[in-house]
């Protein structure tokens, strides 16, 4: 079994995957084993077969912002009419220029 980090895991998990016919490997984060990462031969081998596991329902989170849609205006002050296509060109220039730097 090899050991590798998760950001290394997050860099390169497709040659992780192309070596998991030939060895396992151990998560680490802060040096400390979070997962293993196996095929599904060796895993179902080594635990017996796989148990089914039921769905975790998700946290409820209370909403902190009630949105009441009736309530929200229905213009939001822009009109079509002030845009015009130079305004484009402009706009275009303007960002080319934000990643010119």
């Amino acid at each position: 079994m090899k050991n590798i980090t998760s950001t290394l895991l997050r860099q390169d998990l497709s040659a992780c995957i192309e070596q998991l016919n030939d060895t396992d490997f151990a998560i680490t984060k802060h040096g400390k084993v979070i997962a293993v990462l196996t095929t599904l031969e060796r895993f179902e081998s080594s635990a017996g077969g796989v148990t089914p596991v039921s769905p975790v329902a998700p946290p409820v989170r209370p909403s902190t912002v009630d949105i009441d849609p009736y309530t929200m205006p229905a213009v939001d002050g822009y009109d079509s009419d002030d845009w015009s296509e130079g305004l484009d060109d402009e706009f275009e220039n303007y960002l080319n220029g934000l990643a010119a730097g």
